[in-house]
C-alpha cells in the first residue's frame, strides 16, 4: 500500500482562491511585493487539487462566492480532512458586511469584507503567518 505524504511549506505560503482573475492577480501581486509566497487558484476545485497534491500552505485566503465549488464547500471539505483542517482560512467576501453570521457556517479563522485595500489584508493575515513561521515544517501522512 502506497502512502501519500504532504509536507508543510518551510516559508509561509498563501493559497489565494478567487474566481475574479483581475482581483486575484492584484492581491497576489501586492502580497508578493510584501514578501510573501503566493499560490493562485481560480476556484474551490482548483484549490482543493493544489491542497491534495502540493506542499500545504500556511494560510488560505478564500473568496466565498465563486461558481462551481464555492468557498463554503471548500471549507467543508477542508474541515473534514484532519490535515487540511489545520490550515487557517481567511474569507474574502462581499456578503460579510451584510450578514456576518453567515461566516460562522464556513468556520473561517477571520474575514475581510470587500471592498478592501492591501493594508487591510496584510493586517489580518500577518498574525496567522507569524504563527506559521514559529512552527517547524513537518511531513504528514495523507
Amino acid at each position: 500500500m502506497e502512502t501519500n505524504t504532504r509536507t508543510w511549506v518551510k516559508d509561509p505560503e498563501i493559497l489565494l482562491v478567487d474566481d475574479d482573475d483581475e482581483l486575484r492577480e492584484m492581491i497576489a501581486d501586492g502580497l508578493e511585493a510584501a514578501g510573501f509566497v503566493v499560490t493562485r487558484a481560480a476556484d474551490g476545485k482548483d484549490a482543493l487539487g493544489h491542497l491534495r497534491t502540493n506542499s500545504l500552505p500556511s494560510l488560505v485566503l478564500l473568496d466565498l462566492l465563486m461558481p462551481g465549488m464555492n468557498g463554503w464547500q471548500l471549507c467543508e471539505v477542508m474541515h473534514a480532512d484532519p490535515v487540511l483542517a489545520r490550515i487557517p482560512v481567511v474569507a474574502l467576501t462581499a456578503t460579510a458586511s451584510m450578514d456576518p453570521e453567515s461566516l460562522h457556517l464556513a468556520d473561517v479563522a477571520d474575514w475581510i469584507a470587500k471592498p478592501f485595500d492591501l493594508e487591510q489584508v496584510l493586517n489580518v493575515i500577518r498574525p496567522f503567518l507569524a504563527k506559521a513561521e514559529r512552527s517547524p515544517a513537518a511531513t504528514v501522512a495523507a
